[in-house]
This record gives structure tokens, C-alpha cells and sequence, in this order.
């Protein structure tokens, strides 16, 4: 047993030196990530957890340790329960992501990035409940980049999503608030043109 951990420890480790010019690529590329998003809304001062998935299309410059891309966000619905029934909460955005890629002469590197968009909502559950809204967003987060070849890049990341304070009526069209965020575990694949 002890033999078999060394011996991935000492493979993780030598991919970890060697040097990989991938990662320093600068170019336009294309990127798709996939994931969990464990999605906590404050439903009228009450909190509510789901899971949802997560998916992102990023198209984007690189230029050093720098990468720049437009990222369109769909999310999957989370569904919540309330004392009166049910509400499905989803949300899809666009943002302006800014990454920056610790420079290191080594196959895998961390990275950081920064975010900022709008998103649209749809709310919608019993007793007739049904709203949508347009919102400003932001997001930070980090992971790790493999770099597989010169073109190509993939990605383990985590990212903490913040939505704007919502409000939406119920039946009775009394104006209900909600509060959004996101917790996103997503693995990613990015190709440099």
C-alpha cells in the first residue's frame, strides 16, 4: 500500500516540474466548464440550500499570465421548500472574467480570477408564484490549470457566485425578497486558437 501512494506521489510530482510553454501560450481561445453549484437562497429571512448543475462557454484572449474572456453562465433550477409549498429559483448570466495564472515553469499552475456581469432569474412556485428579474452579479475564485499540450488546458476550479437582492410577489402579490449565492465546483477544458 505504502509503495503504490509513493509511487503516484513521486508521478504527481514530476508532472508537477516539468516545464510545460502550454500554459504560457498567449492566443484567443474557447473554453467549456461543467460542475456542481450548491445554491443558498434567503427566502423571505428563511435559508434554503439545492444543488444544481452549472455549465460556462468562455471565449477569451490569453496575453502572459493574464486571461481576459465573456462567459455565459446556465444553471440548472434549485428547487426550495417553504411553509406554504414550493419555489424553483434559477438563474443564467453573463460576465466579464479576468484570471490571472501564477507564472510557474511547471505543467500544473494555480490560478485566480475575478468576475462581474448581469444574470436573469426566474422564480417560480406555489401558490402561483411566478416572477423574473435582471441583475448585476460578481464572482471570485481559484484552481488549478493542467496544461495537456500547447493548445490545450484543462481546469479544476472553485468559484463563490454572489446575486443582487431579489424581489418577487407571491400569490397574494405581496413583494417577497430573496438573497442568492452560490458555491461552484467545476472542472473545465480550454483550447488556444
Amino acid at each position: 500500500m505504502f509503495k503504490k501512494i509513493f509511487s503516484i506521489a513521486l508521478i504527481l510530482g514530476v508532472m508537477g516540474t516539468v516545464p510545460a510553454e502550454a500554459a504560457l501560450r498567449s492566443g484567443m481561445y474557447v473554453g467549456l466548464t461543467a460542475g456542481a453549484s450548491i445554491m443558498r437562497s434567503k427566502v423571505d429571512k428563511k435559508m434554503n440550500h439545492d444543488t444544481s448543475f452549472v455549465s460556462t462557454l468562455a471565449l477569451g484572449g490569453r496575453f502572459g499570465s493574464f486571461r481576459t474572456a465573456m462567459e455565459f453562465m446556465m444553471n440548472t433550477k434549485a428547487d426550495y421548500k417553504k411553509t406554504d409549498g414550493k419555489i424553483s429559483y434559477e438563474a443564467n448570466g453573463i460576465s466579464l472574467q479576468t484570471y490571472y495564472d501564477i507564472p510557474l515553469r511547471s505543467m500544473i499552475r494555480p490560478f485566480f480570477n475575478l468576475g462581474i456581469g448581469m444574470y436573469g432569474s426566474s422564480i417560480k412556485g406555489d401558490p402561483d408564484i411566478s416572477d423574473k428579474n435582471n441583475k448585476m452579479m460578481w464572482n471570485v475564485g481559484g484552481g488549478f490549470t493542467l496544461a495537456v499540450s500547447r493548445r490545450t488546458s484543462l481546469d479544476l476550479g472553485y468559484r463563490y457566485v454572489r446575486f443582487a437582492k431579489e424581489k418577487y410577489k407571491n400569490g397574494n402579490k405581496e413583494n417577497i425578497s430573496i438573497e442568492t449565492e452560490a458555491h461552484q465546483v467545476y472542472a473545465g477544458y480550454r483550447f488556444v486558437f
